[in-house]
């Protein structure tokens, strides 16, 4: 139903595994009723066999006060109802209605801009939570990967970021990030007028950017 759609995805944000989010609400399909000594338990007894990748790493054995702030968030906005608390967030507008979704995403613990970009990718593509972002967050200093993918398609690969021999180290200044953030809106409209299919967005698009950046480069 939605409201397991809805707590799957808020999994698959905090992990980046959907298999490894599978187990979780197999176990614990209600955040809203977790015994939390036997979730700690069951966390140390398997934390070897939880398999985090390697953006959501240091995740892996806090989900304990990972859930804990999920339940309580869905406390506070939605009066312990996950339906209501989401639905709390969506107005007519997709795009406020995104930016709604992601502020409230980074209230909970270790949350940060990536894991609330894959949990909400997730609400969009698997729950239908009608949210559409008008960014890939290409200026933000901590999405290096998208940065890149975005050189390798506008030909700037002396401005790619990183310290492995494969990138430039190049240092971006305020005025680069600005221009940058030009680049990812006017790539999108590129792909509006060349593709047209209903699960386009900014989401795709950064999938796909850094998809693009691996290609290139023969790795992460």
């Amino acid at each position: 139903n939605r409201a397991q759609k809805l707590w799957f995805s808020l999994l698959f944000g905090m992990t980046y595994n959907s298999s490894l989010a599978w187990v979780y609400y197999n176990h614990y399909p209600d955040p809203t009723n977790i015994d939390w000594d036997d979730l700690d338990k069951w966390n140390r007894a398997t934390l070897d066999r939880q398999p985090f990748q390697t953006d959501t790493r240091y995740n892996k054995g806090r989900i304990v006060a990972i859930w804990q702030s999920i339940a309580h968030w869905i406390h506070t906005e939605g009066g312990g109802d996950i339906e209501r608390a989401f639905d709390k967030q969506i107005t007519s507008d997709a795009t406020a209605s995104y930016h709604n979704v992601h502020r409230q995403l980074l209230r909970l613990r270790k949350y940060g801009r990536m894991t609330a970009w894959l949990a909400a990718q997730c609400l969009y593509e698997t729950a239908g939570l009608p949210i559409a972002p008008d960014t890939m967050f290409t200026d933000d200093p901590g999405n290096q990967s998208v940065w890149n993918g975005t050189c390798y398609y506008w030909s700037l690969e002396n401005m790619t970021v990183g310290s492995q021999p494969k990138y430039a180290g190049y240092k971006p200044t305020p005025k680069d990030r600005a221009k940058f953030r030009g680049l990812e809106q006017q790539l999108m409209e590129e792909c509006r007028a060349r593709v047209d299919h209903p699960d386009l967005s900014y989401f795709t698009l950064e999938t796909h950017l850094c998809q693009f950046k691996k290609l290139l480069t023969g790795g992460d």
